[in-house]
């Protein structure tokens, strides 16, 4: 409630302007940033620019109030140069100041932040400068705790350039500098590079045999399973002892990618990411069984909510009560402790599993992400659970599917309800609205959709193809052009060229696939670098004159969740 929150933050600066305690004074720099970007959010950019104003002459060494003034500028406004103009500034402000002032220890978090803008919009070469720029600058005059946010933005980026030993040995660097608790997204980064290594040498994922661990892997699993998980003091107690400190060390220093996956699980056993992404490693290479055990253990010991670890669960089940049971289950532990949402959950299960589905929760880890949101959690699994039960309506196998078409009608509704500004429950509802022919609600829903999230490129994806059904290709065009701004070198912005190319194709407009190709070029190496990219790249290239009879028809392709970029351990 942005007009709510507004009238707040004026009261709060009266109140903190008129205070003469020295609380009051600290205070007014972090409320006038708030109140900056909340100005923003509802689209005051005059206002929103003299609150960062008021906040910088305040208050020079807040090195927040830079970096979301960047933030506001690039993901609101759009202004690059701003954005741009707001880090350079704040760098030069806190590089003056005295290195031990608290403030300037968040200079490495504004050189993250700018090198992070410029790799989104496919200036790798600049985004490398700027990381490498950061460590030199905080080497000497920071302190080392300061260095593994750097060392792992820039691992990220050579992950992402496919520069993969590279990566790995930054990603173990920056591991190495990080306490126990906060080194899991390093040797997890440093896993998934590995993996990557060992697919390039190969060119393929090849299909294993081996269907058994090294015995390190199987010890960190056994000691995993025995940890105490009903108490947290204890769980987290046991997860640092010196047995586990020395089995971690074994672990890193084996190298492969299974027993960095698990050196990075027993550094952090809750972190449903790390598990979802080692199931799906071993599931590429074909040795499901092991999959099936990585996939037993997160059930036990991964932290609500992982709402990709839930869809991955029930892609392993069998029978679809079992693939319910996956979604049921996690967004109960997600919603524990709130009633409304539980009782949400509970609308979709039958009154005799209700008992058995909560001996389920009650036996796994009852602990929480930190940063966990109930409403978004349960909104994102119930929205999920829609789309399972869209696939049960449009598969041969479904026994009744008016009934599954119902369900997920009600569970995407019930998704908006927990969360009304979640854009996964609002792409739902366009979903079951356009699968029920209700085309001018599902244009809505998914426009709707996309003004919460301009980034999500399933959704620009999928409202351009209704568009370009119903022949407004015009409007099919802005969705995919808004949908590239807003995501340049995302994995699913892929499957957004393919579609702009096979539309330009069928209408034989050569000079709107002429400036497609130029588009493409612009978008810097990742482009190029991404096979997806390149199917649609030699397409287009291959397209004459002759092509205006005829219209060439490219497949669009759909991509699972963009995994390149591992999150950085907090600074």
């Amino acid at each position: 409630n942005l007009v709510s929150a507004t009238t707040h933050l004026q009261n709060a600066l009266k109140c903190a302007k008129s205070d003469t305690k020295p609380i009051a004074r600290r205070m007014l720099p972090r409320i006038l940033t708030t109140a900056a970007v909340v100005a923003a959010e509802v689209g005051d950019r005059q206002r929103s620019h003299t609150y960062f104003d008021q906040c910088h002459r305040l208050e020079p060494y807040h090195g927040a109030a830079y970096a979301a003034e960047a933030d506001c500028a690039w993901r609101i406004f759009r202004d690059v140069d701003a954005a741009r103009r707001a880090l350079r500034k704040g760098l030069i402000t806190l590089n003056r100041s005295n290195d031990k002032a608290p403030k300037a220890r968040y200079a490495p978090t504004l050189w993250h932040n700018w090198g992070t803008l410029e790799a989104r919009r496919g200036d790798y070469v600049l985004a490398r400068k700027l990381f490498q720029r950061g460590l030199f600058e905080i080497s000497s005059s920071r302190s080392r705790a300061d260095t593994p946010l750097l060392l792992h933005s820039l691992a990220s980026l050579e992950l992402r350039l496919g520069r993969f030993d590279d990566a790995a040995n930054l990603f173990l660097k920056a591991a190495s500098l990080t306490s126990h608790e906060k080194a899991a997204p390093c040797i997890l980064g440093a896993a998934r590079a590995r993996l990557k290594a060992e697919a390039a040498l190969s060119s393929s994922l090849p299909q294993s045999q081996d269907d058994e661990w090294p015995s390190n892997v199987v010890a960190t699993i056994r000691l995993l399973l025995s940890l105490p998980t009903q108490n947290d003091h204890a769980f987290t107690s046991s997860c640092q002892n010196a047995h586990v400190l020395k089995l971690r060390t074994r672990l890193m220093s084996g190298g492969s990618w299974r027993e960095l996956f698990a050196a990075a699980v027993l550094a952090d056993p809750g972190d449903g990411r790390a598990w979802r992404l080692w199931a799906s490693a071993e599931n590429r290479k074909g040795t499901r069984i092991l999959a099936g055990r990585v996939l037993e253990a997160a059930k036990r010991l991964a932290r609500a909510p992982d709402p990709a670890l839930a869809s991955l669960i029930a892609d392993f089940a069998q029978r679809p009560t079992q693939k319910r049971e996956a979604f049921a289950v996690a967004a109960l532990q997600s919603a524990s402790g709130s009633r409304e949402l539980e009782a949400l959950v509970l609308r979709f299960v039958a009154n005799q599993d209700k008992e058995r589905l909560w001996d389920q929760v009650k036996r796994r880890k009852s602990a929480v992400s930190v940063h966990h949101n109930k409403k978004r959690a349960v909104s994102l699994l119930l929205a999920r659970w829609a789309d399972l039960e869209l696939k049960y309506k449009n598969g041969s196998d479904s026994q009744s599917l008016d009934e599954s078409f119902g369900v997920a009608s009600r569970l995407a509704s019930a998704a908006v309800s927990a969360d009304s500004n979640c854009p996964e429950a609002l792409f739902a509802v366009g979903k079951c609205l356009e699968a029920n022919h209700k085309l001018d609600a599902a244009d809505k829903a998914y426009a709707q959709a996309l003004q919460v999230a301009p980034d999500l490129s399933r959704c620009a994806l999928a409202l351009a193809q209704l568009r370009s059904r119903r022949r407004d290709f015009d409007g099919a065009r802005s969705i995919l052009a808004a949908g590239l701004d807003a995501s340049p070198t995302d994995a699913g912005a892929a499957a957004i060229w393919h579609h702009w190319a096979a539309l330009e194709a069928q209408l034989g407009n050569l000079d709107g696939l002429a400036t497609l190709h130029k588009r493409a070029q612009a978008a810097g190496d990742f482009f190029w670098r991404r096979s997806d990219f390149i199917d649609y790249a030699t397409a287009s290239a291959n397209i004459n004159p002759s092509s205006r009879q005829r219209g060439i028809s490219l497949s669009s392709t759909t991509h699972d969740e963009d995994d390149d970029d591992t999150t950085a351990p907090s600074s």
